[in-house]
């Protein structure tokens, strides 16, 4: 069960990584001056997170056993 959680947590978390430097790059580079950067950061920040519960729950499932 651990290492389907991890996997998907992996894969969310570089999703949102990728979605997020997209949406920021496009924005940093979009003719509109009102642009909002700030949820793209979150967005980055998120698929870290994720990325790193899923390490964590990785390495507490090999610890354990």
């Amino acid at each position: 069960m651990a290492t389907f959680v991890h996997n998907a947590l992996y894969l969310l978390g570089s999703i949102f990584i990728t979605a997020g430097a997209l949406f920021l790059i496009m924005s940093l580079f979009s003719s509109g001056g009102n642009t909002n950067m700030l949820v793209p950061f979150f967005a980055i920040l998120n698929g870290f997170i994720a990325i790193a519960v899923g390490e964590i729950l990785r390495t507490l499932k090999e610890n354990r056993i």
